[in-house]
């Protein structure tokens, strides 16, 4: 398709396309995030279970079991997305979990705690734990709860 027939089209029509493109937009970027993610960690968990010591949350006898269980949660979370099945429940348990992201890094750093790297991506790409991650928690929360407002199939 052409612009010319994009532009020929009705509105209606176009809206739907539009919709469409931006919900394989969002779900290529936080499925494609929850998977860098996911993979990241299961290739050093204890690097991660040790870099969940340093935000002073959880037991630390639950760290290594917590981590393997974060990173699977995301790798399903990211398969569910690229899937396309129930899109608008994976959409909503994809708000939840940022959500919960942003809740643990918003305590964290209240309690004074900054980290050179959160452990978000694993062994990849270090990112610290600041008022900063919270803020793009909150923004990935926000886009995935866009994503579930879009998410159902479009108007014919």
């Amino acid at each position: 398709m052409n612009f010319g027939q994009f532009a020929g089209m009705n509105w209606s029509r176009r809206e739907n396309i539009l919709i469409k493109a931006l919900r394989v937009v969002i779900v290529v970027w936080i499925g494609g995030m929850l998977l860098v993610a996911a993979i990241g960690k299961f290739l050093d968990n204890r690097h991660f279970a040790e870099v969940l010591a340093q935000w002073q949350l959880f037991p630390s006898w639950s760290l290594l079991a917590l981590g393997f269980l974060a990173s699977f949660s995301e790798l399903v979370l990211a398969i569910w997305l690229f899937s396309g099945w129930r899109l608008s429940a994976a959409a909503l348990t994809a708000v939840a979990f940022h959500l919960a992201y942003s809740t643990a890094t918003l305590v964290t750093v209240l309690r004074g705690i900054r980290l050179p790297d959160c452990g978000c991506f694993g062994i990849f790409f270090p990112h610290p734990l600041d008022w900063t991650m919270v803020f793009e928690d909150l923004l990935l929360a926000g886009i995935c709860l866009v994503l579930f407002v879009i998410a159902k199939p479009p108007r014919k």
